[in-house]
């Protein structure tokens, strides 16, 4: 699988929102250390509905990063993202429930574990974990 890395979207909505221009001229911008890029444990992209097969997350740090694009459907569309245990059949998670015509973002969660998601969507989408 391809090396990735989970990116917040936090500091990109800052400088959008605040904007270069409201920046004083003398200020200068930090540059911060980007998280290692990891493994993707599952990289799967379609439409519709599916169940993953099952992955394992060894330490307590991994997240979802997910797009999806209803322009296909016609008009605003559901993605469902449910984390649930491959292994206790405890965890039953809502990790994404979305509508909109696209998106895109990525959850953090911070328990190891087996899991398998459970994607329930009309539109075309891309799902990614990264341990």
């Amino acid at each position: 699988m391809a090396l990735v890395t989970c990116k917040p979207l936090i500091w990109a909505a800052a400088v959008v929102a605040l904007g270069a221009a409201s920046l004083p001229a003398h200020s200068a911008v930090m540059e911060t250390q980007r998280p290692p890029e990891k493994d993707a444990v599952l990289d799967i992209h379609g439409s519709g509905d599916r169940s993953t097969q099952s992955f394992t997350i060894p330490d307590n740090n991994w997240c979802i990063q997910y797009t999806y694009d209803c322009s296909n459907f016609g008009s605003k569309g559901n993605f469902i993202v449910t984390v649930k245990s491959g292994g206790d059949g405890v965890t039953d998670l809502a990790a994404v429930n979305e509508l909109g015509m696209y998106g895109s973002a990525a959850n953090y969660y911070h328990r190891g574990g087996t899991y398998y998601l459970e994607i329930s969507s009309e539109c075309d989408w891309h799902v990614t974990v990264v341990d």
